[in-house]
């Protein structure tokens, strides 16, 4: 596993009245990821995770990438038909919500799991720095969708440069207001702070 979860720091949900330290958020990972590796989700697998950047998203998104699979982060406001035309595009092993049911007809495994129970640990694959972590989709939700994959190096690298450029003392207190179903907002204003230490806030309306 490329992330730490010693290394993070807390995650602090406004909306939802949670306050996750490293250990919270490592057990709601793991747990996640048991509940997914249940469902035959696993490396090379892509997940379609349809909700906000709560604090229950960076946990499903975690806990894909425990599993070595890909997530594909969208937005959980799309309309039905947009919804359906990614899953067409995307072919997922499975679709993660939250609380708001999506209503798109979709033939593959829809799951939540806010409320799964503690269990054994899920296998965890060994990440690969080259094999494709992320989609992030640009464009084409009317039409054909055009989706940018990033590898989990990619990702690291970008919060790397991230971090040098905004010095550790603007980023102990992050407060993140971003979209996490676009780049900047998920990579620059949550995974930088979220993977160099100190707190991130978010004050997202959980939808989905």
């Amino acid at each position: 596993m490329l992330f730490q979860f010693a290394e993070f720091g807390c995650i602090e949900d406004v909306a939802l009245g949670l306050r996750w330290r490293p250990t919270d958020f490592a057990a709601q990972v793991g747990n996640r990821a048991n509940a997914l590796a249940a469902a035959d989700v696993k490396a090379g697998s892509t997940v379609i995770v349809a909700r906000s950047g709560s604090a229950p998203f960076f946990a499903d998104l975690f806990a894909v990438w425990t599993l070595g699979a890909t997530a594909a982060c969208i937005d959980p406001a799309l309309t039905k038909h947009e919804i359906e035309t990614l899953v067409e595009f995307v072919q997922p092993s499975a679709l993660l919500v939250g609380d708001i049911a999506i209503a798109a007809r979709i033939n593959v495994p829809v799951l939540e799991l806010d409320q799964v129970s503690t269990a054994a640990p899920a296998p965890i694959s060994p990440n690969n720095p080259n094999d494709p972590a992320l989609i992030l989709f640009t464009s084409g939700t009317t039409g054909r969708p055009k989706g940018v994959v990033l590898t989990f190096h990619a990702i690291l690298t970008r919060v790397a440069l991230n971090r040098a450029a905004i010095g550790r003392a603007s980023r102990m207190r992050t407060l993140v207001t971003l979209p996490t179903s676009f780049g900047h907002g998920l990579i620059g204003n949550a995974l930088t702070p979220l993977l160099s230490g100190p707190d991130i806030v978010l004050v997202l309306h959980p939808l989905g």
